[in-house]
């Protein structure tokens, strides 16, 4: 079966300052209580506070992600790790960054992984989450959010 390739670790490396975006919104201060909550909202997600009142011109756009960060912020287990994953994969290291804060693992898994090692197994997640669980909810749950299954 093919697999994609993970991006150059060279993308991984420590920025050299914060972003910051070149796009002002100068409709800001004029815009209405739903996209004021709307804003307030994002700013709380990873990777978005800078982006959030850009994104807010445009809510149905933007509700798929939205749907998706928030799932992947509210599970403390294996949300981190699927975005750290997929922010390495795809070659993001904003998205990254954003999340290594929220990471409870070992610090030398997500180091392993900015820089594309090959994480030992005695640190790899999936060895130290415990014993595989039999509950079909927590089967299903990371299944339900590739829509592969229906939310249970």
């Amino acid at each position: 079966m093919p697999q994609q390739e993970e991006a150059p670790a060279e993308l991984f490396a420590p920025p050299p300052g914060a972003w910051q975006a070149d796009i002002a919104d100068p409709d800001l201060q004029y815009a209405d209580d739903e996209r004021q909550r709307r804003i307030a909202g994002w700013q709380s997600l990873p990777g978005l506070g800078e982006l959030a009142p850009l994104l807010a011109c445009d809510p149905q756009l933007f509700a798929p992600l939205e749907t998706l960060i928030r799932q992947l912020s509210t599970d403390d287990t294996f949300g981190p790790q699927v975005a750290l994953l997929t922010a390495r994969t795809n070659g993001s290291p904003t998205c990254f960054d954003a999340w290594l804060p929220h990471w409870q693992g070992e610090e030398e898994f997500a180091s392993h992984l900015r820089e594309g090692d090959q994480c030992p197994p005695s640190l790899a997640p999936a060895a130290s989450s415990g014993p595989v669980s039999r509950d079909r909810r927590a089967a299903v749950n990371p299944l339900a959010w590739t829509g592969l299954a229906p939310p249970s």
